[in-house]
């Protein structure tokens, strides 16, 4: 309780000071004038339009079509292995504060990113609570080249105006190595906006509202208290399969490490744009973005939330460690203790054996962590393991190195009685969570706090991902703005690294890393016991000697007998000088005989030096030459490097673009499927669109559009055209947000083509392209021409996955996510 305690009085300190700060902003009293509550108060239909939702009309059934998400050889050329199916079935639970027009529920969509592909499911209108149906377009699959990428969704709602952007909900990040190998997850994740304390707290109160409707969970009176600040949850359906069994996904804490940065690509065009935009705020967050990974909206709250969250990391480890060694003293875990006694004991005549134990006990830790055993806060309890397979770590160590070595097994689906005992340990949990903010809004009593709104101003940048400023500016009208900002910078940058060991820490978060780590600490430790039991005692009996050796030598230096002689030698010798120096006074030949002994001795110290600055001279011109040939020799090195890489990528080009060639020629000649069909598009509204049948030539060289055979009618000409591809200067990539829109750039000339089916436009952006960079004068610049790029977070320390830089990543929320068997049955757990 210690630890408790001053974490609460240093938060209420940190708190005490942060208002007295932000008292002296004059135009707090200018803010939460709350307009928007009042015309929603005004608007006679807000209860209807407010509270209409798809909760009750959820589509459980299976898909009926997954569209497939490519990502081109040209901006990722690692091979895949393996597949992600991604279903996003509904929404919900979100505050209806600064959520929504005034006048109407969200238009609400959802933006799916994963390892460089970007998708986009279509627009549910006017609905407080989105469901997708089965015939949607809500299902999507992914092949992935890196096995520790990142799954981002995030919820957006629609914004009619061209002029504004739309508006972000909520989003969250989940590892892929957070999900087992070959299973079906049917589970809500829980969405995040700032990321506060209050969101946090929202998301852990959740089970409370479990039983009421998503559409009014954060109004109703049982969920006024925690979820004020609530952002909702969204409910997916994923799959995650790896082609080798999960060998690559065993491996990818170490291979992460030499992979390189991964793009997230979208046509420069303005909606282009506006998607990159999307992407950023479903990667990164609110201000964030790969040039600065600490802008956020300058507030005094955002402050003390990150001052909380720091001082609750920081004590959360010290208490950590504290609780682990007061479970070995207490026998919480028999077996463990007995083995710290024995480490202890055999330790004392040996110190090395002890660092050997520690890193025994930390890599058991480790395993225990990610068998779902967490130490409880009253020791005196007993550990409590997660109820359900989906609340503990998804990949136990054995199982880790069981699919290292011959790949994943089959996982259980979850039980009724599994479920049952997740919604009552959720339930418990979150009362605990109301509880403690009951407590402490009495323990704030008083002190109001104003709501901060932060002035925006700057749209993304257009020069693509070379600039290095932040792509979102936040303005701000408090006069210590300037003072306290770098303030809540450094906050947050301590707060990034720490989140990432917690996550390490947790098991939850990657089991990978933490399992790559615990094996590490293993292996380190049988290394240590090697050490520590052959070859402690002659490494200390050599040190001891060599000590030993150098005492008896700096003693016999210092007070040998030898210094009687050398001290007399040396008087000797300065007497003779000086009797000399006093008898060239007398004698004028003897005192120029002086001058001449020491003209001719300066005279030789010079000629020494002289000959050292010369030797010198010589072997810097050796080193000079030979440090040349190093770097000839290494530039010949990263040359042949370099064109061995460039020829692998060049291959992987070739291979995507031969398949996507053969992928495109067999779909026009599927005749179940018929020619593939588009329509026009006109920059001259007055003008008829006709519907066209679109081919690429068996010569790889001729792009074919003409009416169908059925079409009639007399205005315009309804004869086949032809463009030779070595006259296409640009193809543009798909765009998620218009999935089904195919164009390309002949000179200063725009085709635009709106396909029937978004696979079809997949088919022919990716075949065109690859047919246009074979007869293009700079192939290599094929790819290039005409997109904006977006970096993907890169992982903390090139081991742990990047979903751990998030205040809290997202975890299947207990009460209400299952894992489902082969079958796809309808899941246990309903909300």
């Amino acid at each position: 309780m210690g630890l408790l305690n001053f974490a609460s009085w240093l938060k209420e300190s940190i708190d005490g000071w942060l208002e007295t700060v932000d008292n002296l902003d004059p135009s707090k009293k200018l803010r939460g004038t709350g307009i928007g509550a009042a015309l929603n108060k005004l608007n006679p239909l807000h209860h209807l339009t407010k509270t209409h939702d798809g909760e009750k009309h959820q589509d459980l059934a299976p898909s009926a079509r997954f569209e497939e998400v490519i990502v081109g050889a040209r901006h990722r050329p690692a091979p895949a292995v393996g597949t992600v199916e991604v279903e996003v079935l509904c929404a919900g639970g979100w505050t209806t504060s600064g959520v929504g027009d005034a006048l109407s529920a969200e238009d609400c969509y959802a933006l799916v990113l994963l390892d460089g592909g970007v998708a986009q499911t279509n627009v549910i209108q006017d609905a407080k609570v989105p469901a997708w149906r089965a015939t949607d377009r809500r299902a999507f699959r992914f092949r992935v080249a890196d096995p520790g990428a990142t799954l981002y969704v995030g919820i957006f709602d629609e914004d009619p105006n061209p002029i504004e952007s739309d508006d972000a909900i909520g989003r969250c990040a989940i590892a892929l190595s957070a999900f087992a190998p070959g299973a079906r997850y049917d589970a809500w994740f829980p969405l995040t906006w700032k990321a506060t304390e209050q969101e946090d707290l929202a998301t852990k109160g959740r089970a409370l509202v479990a039983d009421q409707a998503l559409a009014t969970a954060a109004t109703s009176p049982a969920g006024r208290n925690t979820q004020a600040d609530s952002r909702g949850a969204i409910r997916l359906r994923v799959k995650v399969t790896w082609d080798d069994g999960g060998k690559a996904l065993a491996l990818s804490a170490l291979t992460g490490l030499t992979k390189g940065t991964q793009y997230v690509v979208a046509p420069a065009t303005k909606s282009g744009k506006a998607l990159r935009e999307n992407c950023r705020f479903t990667m990164y967050g609110e201000g964030a973005c790969p040039h600065d990974a600490v802008n956020e909206p300058f507030s005094m709250a955002m402050v003390g939330d990150h001052a909380h969250e720091l001082v609750d990391l920081i004590l959360g480890l010290i208490g950590g460690v504290k609780n682990r060694v007061l479970s070995l003293v207490t026998y919480r875990k028999p077996f463990r203790s007995v083995l710290a006694l024995v480490a202890w004991m055999t330790s004392v005549s040996n110190h090395a054996r002890g660092i050997a134990w520690l890193w025994l006990l930390a890599g058991l830790e480790l395993r225990d962590t990610l068998a779902g055993d967490t130490a409880p806060a009253d020791l005196l309890q007993t550990p409590r393991k997660p109820s359900t397979k989906i609340a503990k770590p998804q990949l136990s160590f054995e199982a880790w190195a069981a699919t290292l070595a011959v790949g994943a097994s089959a996982v259980k689906p979850t039980t009724e009685e599994e479920a049952d005992d997740a919604r009552n340990h959720a339930r418990g949990d979150a009362e605990n969570v109301a509880v403690e903010k009951m407590l402490d809004e009495w323990r704030a009593s008083g002190k109001v706090k104003a709501a901060e709104v932060e002035d925006e101003d700057g749209e993304a940048d257009p020069d693509d991902f070379l600039s290095k400023k932040p792509m979102k500016k936040f303005g701000s009208m408090h006069p210590l703005a300037p003072f306290v900002r770098p303030i809540q910078r450094l906050l947050l940058q301590l707060l990034l690294p720490l989140r990432a060991i917690r996550g390490l820490l947790d098991g939850r978060d990657d089991p990978v890393a933490t399992s790559t780590v615990a094996l590490l600490c293993l292996v380190v430790s049988a290394g240590m016991f090697v050490y520590a039991q052959f070859l402690h005692h002659w490494v200390t009996w050599a040190v001891g000697w060599f000590v030993c050796v150098l005492s008896y030598v700096i003693g016999l230096a210092l007070l040998g007998p030898q210094n009687y002689f050398l001290i007399r030698a040396y008087a000797k010798k300065r007497q003779n000088r000086h009797r000399v120096r006093a008898l060239a006074g007398f004698d004028p030949n003897g005192y120029a005989a002086l001058k001449i002994q020491d003209f001719y001795r300066n005279y030789k110290v010079h000629l020494l030096k002289l000959a050292e600055e010369a030797k010198k001279r010589v072997a810097e011109e050796k080193k000079r030459a030979k440090d040349e040939a190093a770097v000839a020799a290494k530039a010949e090195a990263d040359a042949k490097l370099k064109a061995a890489e460039e020829k692998k990528i060049k291959d992987a080009i070739d291979k995507h673009d031969r398949a996507a060639l053969d992928a495109l020629h067999a779909r026009q000649e599927d005749l179940d499927l018929g020619p593939i069909v588009a329509t026009k598009h006109s920059s001259f509204p007055a003008i008829r669109t006709h519907e066209k049948v679109l081919k690429l030539e068996d010569d790889n060289i001729t792009f074919t559009y003409a009416c169908p055979d059925a079409h009639g009618g007399t205005f315009g000409s309804h004869e086949a055209k032809h463009v030779h591809l070595k006259n296409i200067t640009q193809v543009d990539l798909v765009n998620a947000t218009k999935p089904t829109v195919f164009r390309f750039r002949v000179g200063h000339k725009k085709y635009e083509f709106h396909c029937q089916s978004g696979d079809d436009c997949q088919l022919l952006v990716q075949g065109m392209r690859a047919a246009a960079a074979r007869l293009a004068a700079k192939p290599e610049q094929m790819g290039k021409k005409g997109i904006l790029r977006l970096a993907v977070p890169s992982k903390p320390f090139g081991l742990v996955n990047a979903s751990t830089l998030e205040r809290r990543p997202a975890f299947p929320e207990e009460f209400r996510s299952v894992v489902l068997g082969d079958d796809k049955k309808k899941p246990i757990a309903r909300d």
